[in-house]
């Protein structure tokens, strides 16, 4: 082959081998996808299914790794890693891959969240922490992974919080609630509820603020009537009332009994039959009530 022919050849030889290693490190990086998928289905989580996932996510790192998506699975499987073995080395090693993939792509909402997340796990509870939060909520706020993750960042050190990340914190529960993600809102309670050490009297009261104040929707109703009873007895007359016509207007409006029944069972019937109305879906169930 002639030498100007070589010389034209080469960036296409440069082409083809990008991507072919592209194409090996997307194979590698999906595997380990599949497998952080499988835990979720199947709840089929160990520490050599872990590492498994580890390596094959390195592997697609070393192959491609200016790939942010590539450095932010890997920092996840990290962040998991460090809760089962309590390294702080693994989680400075997650903190570079997120940085580095910050460097790539600033505005990434999940990144901000991770970051959040692996400083909460190691106890960092600092000014980082608190940009982490801000940031997370700003670039990505209605992301599943956001409002999951700063939910639990944000209830287990609110306390710690400044006023304004507080509020953050407040109004990331609240688009979680409201998500048109299916199951995010139940999602959203859940992660509360495991997070209940840091329901303070200073969260629970910004908490109930936040329920009787704002507009409740059709898809977060039974959310909110849970959460709203869970508060019940740290709820002032005030707010119980605007509770009881909330929960009265989410059951007619819904068409059905399934809040009724909720209610039901949390023993809340007295109060809200008296107001239904006098309609067969609602009086079996009232009946006893009344």
């Amino acid at each position: 082959m002639k030498p100007i022919a070589v010389l034209l050849a080469l960036p296409l030889f440069y082409v083809a081998w990008l991507a072919i290693n592209w194409g090996i490190a997307d194979r590698y990086a999906y595997d380990a996808r599949q497998l952080e998928k499988q835990w979720k289905k199947n709840d089929n989580f160990s520490q050599a299914v872990l590492q498994e996932a580890i390596t094959g996510t390195k592997s697609a790192v070393k192959r491609a790794p200016d790939h942010p998506e590539y450095r932010d699975q890997l920092a996840r499987l990290l962040i998991l890693q460090l809760l089962m073995d309590r390294k702080p080395s693994v989680g400075e090693e997650a903190k570079e891959h997120l940085l580095h993939s910050r460097k790539i792509r600033p505005y990434w909402g999940s990144n901000w969240a991770s970051h959040a997340e692996l400083k909460h796990y190691l106890r960092e509870i600092d000014d980082d922490l608190f940009q982490a939060i801000e940031k997370a909520t700003r670039h990505g706020p209605w992301e599943a992974a956001v409002l999951q993750a700063i939910t639990r960042v944000g209830v287990a050190n609110y306390s710690s919080l400044p006023v304004s990340t507080q509020g953050t914190v407040i109004a990331n529960i609240d688009r979680g609630l409201k998500s048109p993600v299916p199951s995010m809102p139940a999602r959203i309670l859940v992660v509360m509820e495991q997070e209940y050490k840091g329901w303070t009297l200073e969260f629970t009261s910004a908490l109930a603020e936040m329920l009787t104040t704002g507009n409740w929707v059709r898809r977060s109703y039974a959310v909110n009537i849970k959460l709203s009873y869970r508060l019940w007895p740290l709820l002032t007359q005030a707010q119980r009332k605007l509770i009881v016509t909330q929960t009265v207007t989410a059951i007619v409006d819904s068409n059905g009994t399934g809040l009724l029944n909720l209610t039901k069972r949390a023993g809340k019937l007295t109060m809200i039959c008296p107001r239904l109305p006098r309609e067969d879906r609602f009086r079996r169930i009232c009946r006893k009530a009344l």
